[in-house]
């Protein structure tokens, strides 16, 4: 899908801390419609500046 359809914006949620670089890092790599929301319990120990410096800050959505 992210593929087919490059205009549209997908957003990656609720990932399992564990293994989150595994699964998010790649797909991100490789799509630039995807983004990742930004919360707490889904990024390890510098996760996000990890993402910020590889993706960009625009790249990552921050919801409550």
């Amino acid at each position: 899908m992210l593929k087919d359809f490059p205009d549209l914006p997908v957003i990656l949620n609720e990932i399992p801390r564990v293994g989150y670089n595994r699964i998010a890092y790649p797909l991100m790599a490789r799509c630039p419609n995807l983004y990742a929301v930004c919360d707490t319990p889904s990024f390890v120990h510098l996760g996000v500046e990890y993402m910020v410096d590889r993706f960009g800050a625009h790249r990552l959505l921050w919801g409550t």
